[in-house]
């Protein structure tokens, strides 16, 4: 469906026998729905003969369909017609309504060439503002320049003017969508290009989506990719970032870059909350690697199976030793896998890393977990502080340092540049976005 906002003029709907620019738009761009913005002026005007929807309902005749119209009548505006502040607001209010009343298919079209200058600079202004698709469309004069003579309106008669209106039979398309729109799309691509610098890969993603025509099919399917990715979803991503030549690893390592992104973006008590599973996962990469103990190999539907246990004497005596019950534990309990990789690796210095990061989950996880607190990097540091982790507390950036580390002890490959994997795609898809 195709809508049109339009201000309404002094000259419209039919001026020098021919369109004014609202009826010349619903004529040439096949227009489904005018929304016509009438001042007092123009409201006394269509109270006295309804020129306006009257020659919308010719036109419709004339093109085998019903054009529909709703009259946004301000009786009121008198004065101040040319104050900008007084459209700005009502102008975003009005075509955020229509906006939200339309499919995804329906394009809304604005008309820049009628009203009074306030009117039609307050259009141009919200244009790169706005955060979904509009049209501007501008309508020369039949003699494409200024009107410069004036028309005596007193006896307008809409009959007789359309029955005179050239545009009826030999008129030529005067329309021309105005350029503001390309600049409105240079100014959304910068934007997104700052969403995806500051890693707001959904925000970037729903900014995209009011310029999709705009975009190349390579750039707007990238930024879907970037968004599933980041959402941690790589089964969808994985396709469009390979084509692409962008790196995608495994769940682990796409954790812990989401992790990362955290902390830059000093969302910390996420970040907190989001250790649990990374370090579980580590934990049972040490036992499987180090103490070649595969843990989810002693267990039964996620639970420690008495049975399976009672196989290895040494890994039942551990898991019998303060532990209850073990059977009715978790198999990714961190306690538990702590107490295991102390048990059975050899290296010292890989064990004390696994205890300290126990100690840091333990010591900053509660309060954020089950509180609504606010969590900063100083916060961290000082709940850190304790000597069994160290006397001058742990950054996030040096807690994920220690995780990578112990990964890298498994003999998984963190390459030099990991943690630059999203800057690198960074760069490809605004690149993309210039092309």
């Amino acid at each position: 469906m195709n809508i049109l906002f339009s201000p309404v003029g002094m000259t419209d709907p039919i001026k020098y026998n021919h369109d004014g620019a609202m009826l010349h738009i619903c004529r040439y761009f096949d227009i489904d729905k005018v929304y016509m913005y009438m001042s007092k002026e123009v409201c006394d005007e269509e109270d006295k003969d309804h020129r306006f929807t009257y020659c919308l309902e010719r036109l419709g005749e004339a093109k085998n369909k019903k054009i529909a119209c709703e009259c946004i009548r301000r009786p009121e505006l008198t004065d101040g017609i040319e104050r900008f502040d007084y459209f700005t607001e009502e102008f975003s209010t009005l075509l955020n309504d229509i906006r939200e009343g339309m499919g995804e298919e329906d394009t809304l079209y604005l008309n820049i060439s009628s009203g009074t200058p306030a009117m039609k600079a307050t259009l141009l202004y919200l244009i790169p503002l706005t955060p979904y698709k509009m049209v501007p469309v501008q309508v020369f004069t039949p003699e494409k320049k200024s009107n410069s003579k004036h028309e005596k309106r007193e006896d307008f008669d809409p009959e007789l003017e359309w029955e005179g209106n050239d545009d009826n039979d030999n008129g030529i398309d005067r329309c021309v969508i105005s350029d503001i729109a390309s600049y409105s799309a240079k100014i959304q691509k910068k934007m997104v290009a700052t969403l995806l610098e500051k890693y707001n890969y959904v925000g970037a993603w729903e900014v995209a989506k009011t310029i999709k025509d705009t975009l190349s099919p390579g750039a707007y399917e990238l930024l879907i990719a970037a968004r599933d990715r980041y959402m941690l979803d790589s089964e969808k991503a994985a396709q469009v970032l390979k084509k692409n030549s962008i790196p995608l690893y495994d769940k682990a390592k796409e954790y812990l870059l989401r992790l990362d992104l955290l902390v830059r973006k000093e969302e910390y008590a996420d970040f907190i909350r989001g250790l649990s599973p990374l370090l579980a996962d580590m934990y049972q990469c040490v036992l499987k690697n180090i103490c070649h103990i595969n843990v989810k190999r002693y267990c039964t539907n996620g639970r420690w199976d008495y049975t399976k246990v009672s196989e290895d004497r040494r890994l039942f005596d551990v898991l019998d030793a303060g532990n209850g019950d073990f059977t009715r534990l978790h198999y990714n309990n961190s306690n538990v896998l702590v107490s295991l990789i102390s048990e059975f690796a050899d290296d010292e210095e890989l064990k004390t890393k696994c205890i300290k990061l126990r100690s840091v989950e333990e010591r900053i996880r509660n309060d954020t977990a089950h509180e609504l607190v606010s969590v900063s990097q100083k916060d961290i540091v000082e709940r850190t502080t304790i000597e069994e982790i160290s006397p001058d507390g742990m950054t996030p950036q040096k807690i994920i340092s220690i995780i990578i580390k112990v990964y890298e002890h498994c003999g998984i490959n963190m390459k030099k540049n990991f943690l630059f994997a999203y800057d690198n795609m960074n760069e490809i898809i605004i690149k993309a976005l210039d092309g």
